[in-house]
């Protein structure tokens, strides 16, 4: 059985194509829109370390599941108003 190391560095070497140019390319066409997408979470998280709180303690003040935050971080999930007002509100700032 192969360690990961073994592995990682047999991928490096290995003449298959990444899909980093692909990534790379995706990434610096789109620079802006994905900048501003990670805003909400970047605030979201810095209101969060300044009051002290995790994400569980934010999850349960807006009544959803850890997971869902989680999603909502990441940008996995949508926004909607509902959601916006809901974090509005848990996290003091309307």
């Amino acid at each position: 059985m192969k360690s990961k190391n073994l592995e990682n560095f047999e991928k490096l070497v290995s003449n298959e194509q990444s899909g980093f140019l692909d990534k790379f390319s995706y990434y610096k066409a789109n620079k802006d829109w994905l900048d501003k997408a990670t805003m909400p979470a970047v605030n979201v998280l810095e209101v969060l370390n300044a009051k002290g709180w995790s994400k569980k303690d934010l999850a349960q003040k807006m009544n959803i599941s850890t997971h869902q935050l989680n999603n909502i971080l990441k940008g996995q999930q949508d926004l909607t108003l509902e959601m916006i007002s809901k974090l509005e509100t848990a996290l003091e700032i309307c």
